[in-house]
């Protein structure tokens, strides 16, 4: 196996790992997504300076500050997106989403990036996804007198402000994606692009909050919840993981990130032991359609 492969795997772990305990935060303290962000690249920035200040090159971020504050906005856009449409849309519907990446990531990578994919390769990333979304649309909790029944006819149902924005998280997310490979293509390191997005990221969500008077504040519910810093260190470890398998001469970007997404299948079987999660049966199911899909991205 391939290290930049092994690498999706890890990445997957951390990724669901963080995802579950985000879960529990939020349900605990109530935390908004922009105070995760802002405590999370916080982190990402002290970190990166005591201990990887080395490996920082500071000329990449003048010759590329136009694509990291591209990015930083990308990254925010990402998350105030999809909670907005969490907010707005069955949680069914919208949390999927994030899993059907890989479609678009693969038009830009095939045009973009030149990447070329076989066959048995594309039937294997379409054989994920659907294993994927099968697992989340199960993934939540409804009670006996009020069932949820999902088909997909919902999805058309909807307003064309749903796929507007849909289509524009999806795409989103992967120009994130293209955009680290392009940066760490240059010769850059993992640490300087983490940094550099990270500044940019929290410099954004400060004027945010500086705008709405209340940066005091954010600083101080920072203080008073200390273990939302926890997700922030689960997230470093995870970007850390993935934009080494990023910077892996010959990595197929439009295989890596499928691979990742199966983050889903360790937060389902992680979240439906933590929080006694039903229909199992059916997200085993899904477990077995999901290493189908991988055994094809593997050949």
């Amino acid at each position: 196996m391939e290290l930049w492969i092994l690498l999706g795997f890890l990445s997957a772990i951390t990724y669901a790992l963080a995802d579950i305990i985000s879960k529990k935060i939020l349900t605990k303290y109530d935390t908004s997504p922009t105070q995760i962000m802002f405590e999370q690249h916080l982190f990402n920035i002290l970190i990166i300076l005591l201990v990887f200040f080395p490996f920082i090159d500071f000329t990449f971020f003048y010759e590329y500050f136009y694509i990291f504050l591209f990015k930083g906005l990308i990254v925010a856009g990402v998350a105030i997106v999809y909670f907005s449409l969490m907010k707005k849309y069955e949680v069914s519907v919208v949390s999927p989403l994030a899993n059907l990446s890989p479609i678009i990531l693969l038009i830009f990578t095939s045009t973009i990036l030149g990447e070329h994919v076989s066959f048995f390769q594309i039937i294997g990333i379409l054989i994920t996804i659907v294993a994927t979304y099968i697992l989340e649309v199960n993934h939540h909790h409804h009670t006996k007198s009020e069932p949820h029944e999902f088909h997909f006819k919902q999805l058309f149902r909807k307003p064309s402000e749903f796929f507007v924005y849909a289509f524009l998280l999806l795409t989103m997310m992967s120009l994130t994606s293209i955009l680290d490979k392009t940066l760490l293509d240059t010769g850059m390191s993992v640490y300087s692009n983490m940094y550099f997005t990270s500044v940019c990221v929290f410099a954004l969500v400060s004027i945010y909050f500086i705008v709405k008077g209340n940066f005091k504040d954010r600083l101080k519910k920072m203080v008073k919840e200390p273990e939302t810093f926890s997700i922030g260190i689960i997230r470093f470890v995870d970007s850390l993981i993935i934009l080494s398998a990023l910077a892996i001469p010959g990595v197929l970007l439009s295989l890596l990130i499928p691979i990742r997404r199966t983050s889903t299948l360790f937060s389902a079987i992680g979240g439906g032991l933590l929080f006694h999660e039903k229909h199992m049966m059916r997200k085993i199911i899904a477990v077995v359609l999901m290493l189908i899909g991988l055994g094809f991205i593997l050949l």
